[in-house]
């Protein structure tokens, strides 16, 4: 057997009110929809996980 390594991609949820400040960084820098920052606002509202992909772009946005 060959010993295989596992690479395991740990995405590291930000607090509400830093989530929300890189969505309007980003939709006034333009790179954002509005519709991805409703995402991070319902999910922040209804306490559960921002999507992945959702918070990839808002990361993207902020910059």
């Amino acid at each position: 057997m060959s010993a295989r390594k596992v690479r395991m991609i740990v995405r590291v949820q930000p607090s509400a009110q830093d989530a929300m400040q890189m969505a309007s960084k980003g939709i006034a820098a333009g790179k954002l929809s509005s519709h991805d920052a409703q995402t991070v606002e319902r999910c922040i509202n209804g306490k559960k996980v921002i999507p992945a992909d959702v918070l990839h772009r808002v990361k993207q946005g902020a910059k």
